[in-house]
């Protein structure tokens, strides 16, 4: 694996929920929320990169039971 793959990989997360954010929420809330899980998840928790995709899998996970509950 490349050295600047795992920033390529937290940039495209932190973009997805911005733009999921945006369009579903109406509020950029989301990407900051993404970018703030991954600094926990890295630096607080000490994930590996792939326990930090997994936190990110279950934000979204959450995001659809969210709006199952909510409709």
């Amino acid at each position: 694996m490349l050295p600047y793959t795992p920033l390529l990989i937290i940039i495209a997360c932190v973009i997805f929920f911005y733009k999921l954010g945006q369009n579903e929420y109406k509020s950029e809330f989301l990407g900051v929320f993404s970018l703030l899980l991954w600094i926990a998840t890295l630096f607080v928790f000490k994930f590996s990169l792939t326990g930090c995709l997994l936190v990110q899998g279950v934000l979204f996970a959450g995001l659809i039971a969210w709006n199952y509950i909510r409709k």
